[in-house]
């Protein structure tokens, strides 16, 4: 499996916690995700962060009926999404 080549992940063949095979699949994507991100610089975040604007501003051109709500749930849903990483980044050690 070409997981295996990735992560060591022994998950996969031993059943944890009486988790399925899809269950224990995804903590093994997961674990290789986060290996991964760990060499990712700076630069490569922020073209993630201009990918993702780029692609919300494609959904709002293909479904204009998303622009029409008004500017304060942008700002509401905006404040929701930076909630977890805000709390991660300024308080969690």
């Amino acid at each position: 499996m070409w997981l295996s080549r990735h992560v060591n992940c022994r998950e996969r063949l031993i059943y944890p916690q009486g988790l399925n095979f899809i269950e224990v699949i995804t903590m093994c994507c997961f674990k290789w995700a986060e290996e991964r991100m760990k060499t990712l610089r700076w630069y490569d975040i922020s073209l993630i962060k201009l990918t993702t604007f780029a692609f919300a501003l494609m959904i709002a051109k293909l479904w204009a009926g998303i622009l029409y709500l008004d500017w304060y749930w942008y700002l509401v849903l905006a404040i929701v999404f930076a909630l977890i990483p805000g709390y991660k980044f300024y308080f969690k050690k």
